[in-house]
């Protein structure tokens, strides 16, 4: 089916056909959306959001497709993926960072998915441990600022919120850099 009759099914209310055309291109669309950083669990929530918004604008009166449907289907959904991880705390991101690193660790051996966990353990071992406490107290173990600044001698709640604001930047660094040093390996 071309481009141009899936969008007439669409907008003749045949939304089943065209829906299951559109889920043809759900795998291109699941590798890029891995490869921006968007864990398993969200991806089939971000296609789901990007037909719909997709079905949505092709209804329009005024609407032109000006590329193939699937690299505009594709790009929606890398934009709602892009504002979704925009809005995302930093709590968040390490919650998600370490909901992807559990996704790795039960699947199949894969060298490539095994060169990742090795990457993580890296940036664990290089940062500092008072940052690995500080960490682990805010995320693990859901303390708050005040209570961290207690335990760690800070001098008050407001430089434990700057020490680790300063060690999510340290470990995002070294993430970074360990990622570019995997993909751009020394010959």
């Amino acid at each position: 089916m071309t481009d141009q009759e899936i969008i007439q099914h669409i907008r003749d209310k045949k939304f089943d056909r065209a829906v299951r055309e559109l889920y043809k291109h759900e795998p291109m669309i699941r590798r890029t959306l891995f490869k921006y950083g968007a864990p398993e669990t969200l991806v089939l929530e971000i296609i789901n959001d990007g037909l719909v918004l997709l079905l949505e604008k092709t209804q329009q009166p005024d609407f032109q497709l000006t590329s193939k449907l699937s690299t505009y289907l594709t790009g929606i959904c890398l934009n709602h993926w892009r504002n979704h991880s925009r809005k995302l705390s930093s709590k968040e991101k390490v919650m998600l960072d370490i909901e992807i690193a559990n996704t790795y660790a039960f699947v199949e051996y894969d060298d490539e998915k095994e060169e990742k966990l090795r990457l993580l353990d890296t940036i664990l071992e290089k940062i500092q441990d008072r940052c690995k406490q500080l960490l682990r107290l805010f995320y693990f173990e859901n303390k708050r600022m005040a209570e961290i600044a207690n335990t760690m001698g800070f001098s008050s709640e407001k430089s434990a919120k700057t020490q680790k604001y300063k060690c999510m930047e340290k470990a995002h660094k070294l993430a970074k850099s360990e990622l570019h040093n995997l993909e751009n390996p020394v010959a």
